[in-house]
């Protein structure tokens, strides 16, 4: 039996939420997975609210072959026609760096294909996020030169920089 994209990535649903819920222990990573969209703990009613304020926007959970949800991510259309990746997020601490993410990236740069006739797709990633940055870069994301966003958590400035995939460099 030859499985497809559309078994490893579904649609989020609001009934779901519990699983993104129980995947954000802090508020560093709630940071790391939201920026300041959200303030922890990470509830429902944010979560909801958000939804509504952007209905454009498309919710994934990435599924192992085994059926076993293991990452949260977003797909966020753009007026420039390039969608962009967002909320990227390997849920369990112990699926992390094991190829998963590089797994789902792959699976949302497909649904971009389908569902946006994408050539292109755009994320931002925190300068710090060196774990990231790595798993972008080994799928062929660049960094783009535009400026630079400072965002403030607490005390700290971060630095957000803009990475883009022209997909048929996708490695």
């Amino acid at each position: 039996m030859s499985l497809t994209a559309q078994q490893f990535l579904k649609p989020f649903r609001e009934s779901d939420f519990f699983i993104l819920e129980n995947w954000v222990k802090n508020a560093d990573d709630l940071f790391q997975f939201s920026a300041n969209d959200f303030t922890f703990p990470l509830n429902y009613s944010q979560f909801s609210d958000y939804s509504q304020k952007h209905p454009e926007r498309n919710f994934y959970l990435g599924y192992t072959p085994e059926g076993r949800v293991f990452a949260f991510g977003e797909i966020i259309p753009q007026s420039n026609n390039i969608p962009r990746l967002g909320r990227l997020l390997i849920g369990d601490v112990n699926d992390r760096g094991k190829g998963l993410g590089k797994y789902f990236i792959r699976l949302l740069i497909k649904e971009c294909q389908l569902k946006y006739h994408s050539t292109q797709v755009g994320l931002y990633v925190i300068k710090e996020n060196s774990k990231a940055i790595y798993c972008y870069e080994s799928l062929g994301f660049k960094f783009t030169d535009d400026e630079p966003i400072i965002l403030k958590n607490g005390n700290r400035d971060y630095l957000i920089l803009k990475m883009e995939l022209n997909i048929a460099e996708l490695k």
